[in-house]
């Protein structure tokens, strides 16, 4: 497959323009197809999965978590496709739906809309107030079923029903016991409950991340209650590693923490990049805070 892909375009080099955008930190390269054109973007589409590591080295490297097409949609203001810095695919992004609204603001004047992702459509507000505007954004309201995540509880060493129908599964990996929740916010998480983030160390959840009873790999987040309307939390991303903020981690584990009784319905999310609002509602979740953006880009596919 590599030969094939590697032959197939060894004679042609396109230059396509993007733009780094973020959320709390949670960097990417956002290209957009009605600056690129349609052939750049199947084009892009087509290399992704190979060839997403080396265009993030050549544009910065450790500072992106991945990179971001936005597609024209004859419903939506644009559809997002997500690719991880290693190249997978990501249903759905929190903080690239909120770095996508202030583009759609900065370029279109659209101070709400909405945008679709691989798992559903979400509603946009941009609210510019003082020299950062923040953004909210709606997510789909959380699915506990093991197969909505997918998860294949057979593979771990037990799994018992909690909460609000959470799934509590017990896990080994890399010789270290883990007790968690699993759940899919549109992207699949294990949220791990803890007293203690290990400021300072390793996560070391790249075993969590490919463990046999995630099929589709998972994001594993380390979750620790502050007050009755704030958590802290560090998140190793599918395909990313660590990352400094995680917008669909912080929708996961603020569910899992209203679910537990820990905290109320809306918490303040406290990350390495920043701070994230969460709110709790019966039929949707919504994540908000601070997002910018930065320079221009220009990388050959």
């Amino acid at each position: 497959m590599e030969r094939e892909f590697a032959s197939r375009y060894a004679r042609v080099v396109t230059k396509v323009r993007g733009t780094r955008a973020e959320g709390c930190g949670n960097a990417y390269v956002f290209v957009d197809e009605e600056d690129v054109g349609s052939d750049a973007a199947a084009r892009l589409r087509d290399c992704a999965p190979h060839a997403t590591p080396r265009w993030l080295s050549a544009l910065g490297g450790a500072r992106l978590d991945g990179v971001i097409l936005l597609e024209l949609d004859a419903t939506c203001e644009r559809r997002l496709t997500v690719w991880n810095a290693d190249g997978s695919r990501g249903e759905v992004c929190g903080n690239g739906l909120r770095a996508a609204a202030l583009l759609a603001r900065t370029r279109r004047g659209s101070a709400e809309g909405a945008l679709r992702s691989d798992s559903a459509v979400h509603r946009y507000e941009v609210v510019v107030s003082g020299s950062e505007p923040r953004v909210r954004v709606t997510l789909p309201p959380p699915r506990v079923e093991l197969d909505a995540v997918p998860c294949d509880a057979r593979r771990a060493g037990a799994c018992s029903t909690g909460p609000r129908g959470l799934q509590r599964l017990e896990l080994v990996a890399a010789g270290r016991e883990f007790s968690g929740y699993v759940l899919s916010v549109g992207n699949p998480h294990l949220v791990l409950p803890t007293d203690d983030l290990r400021e300072g160390e390793p996560l070391g959840f790249e075993g969590l991340e490919c463990h046999p009873a995630f099929p589709a790999r998972v994001n594993v987040t380390l979750m620790r209650r502050v007050s009755a309307d704030a958590i802290a939390t560090r998140t190793h991303e599918r395909g990313s590693g660590e990352t400094a903020a995680c917008g669909t981690a912080a929708c996961a584990s603020a569910f899992v923490s209203y679910a537990l009784g820990l905290t109320d319905p809306s918490v303040e999310v406290r990350q390495r990049g920043g701070v994230l609002g969460v709110e709790v509602r019966p039929d949707e979740l919504v994540l908000a805070g601070p997002a910018s953006v930065g320079d221009a880009v220009e990388f050959e596919i």
